[in-house]
């Protein structure tokens, strides 16, 4: 559930060949394999534990790449990035985004205990984040550089 003092919200999103039939619909243990992630991604492990085959690579392009030569399995990525490969020549038109998010993340901005700021400072700081979380151009900039 997405909180109201987050800095920004990752969905994890199911990708698939546009030829699959395959929809996400929440149930992990029906993904078809390979399950296609970025090295380091969080997920894997989960997804692993749930005894599931993961493939990784360094690069989010590379995973595309492998769904479009094999035109199997899925590709796990977040939504941002999925909207980015979906306008490169490449891979433009040729895979599905599942509506359902496989996870969705808050990431937040935390203040120490012993920190010397305020709290009307904080709640400060953290209304001119959600200002600008909100601010759907300027998102797009901050992800655009990952």
């Amino acid at each position: 559930q997405e909180s109201k003092w987050r800095i920004m919200q990752v969905d994890h999103m199911v990708i698939t060949h546009m030829d699959s039939q395959y929809e996400f619909e929440g149930d992990i243990k029906t993904l078809p394999a390979p399950i296609r992630l970025p090295f380091g991604e969080a997920l894997a492990t989960d997804l692993e534990k749930a005894g599931l085959k993961v493939d990784m690579a360094k690069e989010a392009r590379n995973n595309f790449r492998k769904l479009m030569r094999d035109k199997t399995g899925v590709v796990i990525t977040t939504s941002v990035m999925a909207e980015e490969m979906n306008k490169q020549f490449e891979f433009k038109d040729k895979f599905i985004i599942s509506p359902t998010p496989l996870a969705s993340q808050s990431y937040f901005l935390a203040f120490s205990k012993k920190s010397e700021v305020s709290d009307d400072e904080k709640k400060k700081i953290w209304e001119e984040i959600a200002r600008w979380r909100d601010d759907y151009l300027f998102m797009l900039q901050i992800f655009a550089q990952y």
